[in-house]
């Protein structure tokens, strides 16, 4: 559920980690999931 989510809005960065620090990574992936829980709702 979570890939087609995030595939179907197009975080790439999620599904391919990019960041070289896992800081950024959850960061980002913090984004991703406020961006999908707002438009969700």
């Amino acid at each position: 559920m979570k890939e087609l989510t995030v595939g179907t809005i197009g975080f790439r960065t999620i599904l391919i980690c990019w960041e070289r620090k896992s800081e950024n990574y959850l960061a980002s992936l913090y984004l991703a999931s406020s961006i999908i829980a707002f438009n969700f709702f």
